[in-house]
């Protein structure tokens, strides 16, 4: 007869606080991830000396035009500063890139047909804009003050990357319309490509000559909020070139979506809205701006966010995160690219040397996803620009070694009219694509591995002549750099970025 197992108390005991052990050390595991990505509680703190606050005082606000790629981002961002304006006496007008029509569980509630039929869409559209209406309504202004462009949501960085200009139209995978559906857009019928929605900004740039822009910040991971800073700094910077402008607007950017950002993501009205750690965390950060908001701004800005009842029934409060002690805004810089003499830009070793010792010009921030966290090579750190005998240089720098097994991807683009814009892409898949009026042959593109990074140098006559200045090489160019692994999956993208090729050059920004 089998001799039956019987366990003594001591087992069960050891049992039984090897089972706490693994759930206690779980739960710390998962208490650092939720430290690290969302930064609660705050580890740093801008310092107030380094601070405008409020920082319309320090030029008068006259006219005062928000950029939004959707309904809800304006009020979110900047619901204080609209009021503020109004108080000063300013004249106000919000555009709106789209309607924000792609969510599909709102889109199940409005209007009738099919689930995710196209005019299920349209009527969370035409919802949305009501809601912003009443939002805007409630802060102060007027429904002439607002302008909707109705481009299609969800596509803003394609029009902006992929689909340009009026030869070739981008088709929305929730309205299935190439062109906007809505009787009110700012231009009716308008096509969906980048040059008619830069059409549309450069005129309500003209129009109403603001004297401030507020636009969605660079390095918001939302594809539509970082295409549209893309098409309104275009906009810009042609109205510049074209000498359309006499006194070129301020511009600040404001932040909506960042995976570990906003922190609470509670209702904490009496909390300063602090920008994310990691960003903080970068050795060269933008300047911060600070606008504070009374009590009473706080309780009206709350009232108009509950407005966007589609929204808030999905994600309350992550909504309500942005009612705080103050609204904040980065100062934005357009930084100047170093000149190589002519014996180091022909060396390869020289430039190495030289980006050895150089100021990074743009610094991204790093370990914000656990992608990112756990791939170093995917992980983008900074990127260093240079230019001589002709050749713009990019040296594109990962916190760790770059690796064979991620593709890292340089896309660039020139202010012309035409506008010319390259895609040159390292590792696999490596590959090297131009639109507009470049003529480039695969063969000027020279990409080589480094040590420490990428770098890509590319002649600088593939991009369009200064309209007007004769001169054979643009003033400035628009850049941005992003790392992808498997099945092409975006891993890290640093926000776009304009490039001056000279101190003569204007900081449009400014």
């Amino acid at each position: 007869m089998p001799v039956p197992n019987v366990r003594s108390p001591q087992d069960s005991i050891a049992k039984t606080a090897g089972k706490v052990t693994k759930r206690l050390l779980t739960l710390i595991v998962l208490a650092l991830l939720a430290y690290h990505f969302t930064g609660y509680p705050a580890i740093r703190r801008p310092r107030p000396d380094r601070t405008l606050s409020p920082w319309l005082a320090e030029r008068p606000i006259e006219s005062l035009l928000v950029i939004a790629p959707h309904p809800d981002d304006e009020t979110l961002g900047c619901a204080g500063v609209i009021m503020y304006a109004l108080d000063q006496g300013a004249r106000v007008c919000v555009a709106l890139i789209t309607n924000g029509d792609g969510s599909s569980v709102p889109a199940h509630t409005s209007g009738k047909g099919p689930l995710l039929a196209p005019s299920r869409y349209i009527s969370l559209g035409n919802r949305r804009q009501n809601e912003t209406l009443a939002a805007l309504t409630s802060l102060g202004l007027e429904p002439e003050d607002v302008c909707f462009l109705g481009y299609p949501d969800g596509g803003v960085s394609a029009l902006w990357s992929d689909f340009w200009d009026y030869s070739d139209l981008f088709r929305s995978q929730y309205t299935k319309a190439n062109m906007s559906p809505y009787s009110n857009s700012f231009t009716p019928n308008a096509p969906y490509c980048g040059l008619s929605v830069v059409n549309d900004i450069c005129s309500i740039i003209r129009t109403f000559n603001p004297s401030h822009i507020l636009l969605p910040h660079p390095n918001d991971t939302h594809p539509d909020h970082w295409g549209t800073f893309a098409l309104v700094t275009y906009a810009l910077q042609r109205l510049v070139c074209e000498q359309e402008l006499q006194n070129p607007p301020e511009m600040l950017a404001y932040l909506i979506h960042r995976g570990d950002w906003p922190v609470p993501r509670l209702y904490s009205p009496r909390w300063p809205l602090d920008p994310p750690n990691t960003v903080l965390r970068l050795r060269a950060a933008d300047e911060w701006a600070y606008q504070p908001l009374t009590n009473e701004d706080r309780a009206q800005k709350r009232q108009a966010i509950l407005e966007h009842k589609s929204q808030t029934a999905m994600m309350r409060m992550y909504m309500l995160s942005f009612v705080r002690s103050n609204e904040l805004f980065a100062v934005l810089r357009s930084p100047v690219i170093a000149q190589l003499p002519s014996h180091q830009s022909r060396s390869s070793a020289s430039r190495d040397s030289h980006w050895q010792t150089a100021e990074p010009t743009i610094w991204d921030p790093q370990g914000d996803t656990l992608t990112r966290l756990v791939s170093g090579g995917a992980d983008l750190q900074a990127v260093y620009a240079a230019t001589g005998n002709g050749m713009l240089y990019i040296m594109a720098k990962p916190k760790g070694r770059p690796s064979d097994n991620v593709r890292y991807v340089l896309d660039i683009s020139d202010f012309g009219n035409p506008r010319t814009q390259i895609s040159v892409s390292y590792g696999p898949k490596q590959s090297v694509r131009t639109s507009s009026s470049s003529n480039l042959n695969p063969d000027d593109v020279q990409i080589r591995r480094t040590v420490d990074g990428i770098e890509f140098a590319i002649p600088l006559t593939l991009f369009q002549t200064d309209r007007g200045t004769g001169t054979t090489a643009p003033s400035a160019v628009l850049l941005a750099i992003h790392s992808a692994m498997i099945g092409d999956i975006v891993v890290d993208r640093t926000g776009w970025t304009v490039l001056r090729l000279s101190e003569d050059q204007p900081d449009i920004f400014r």
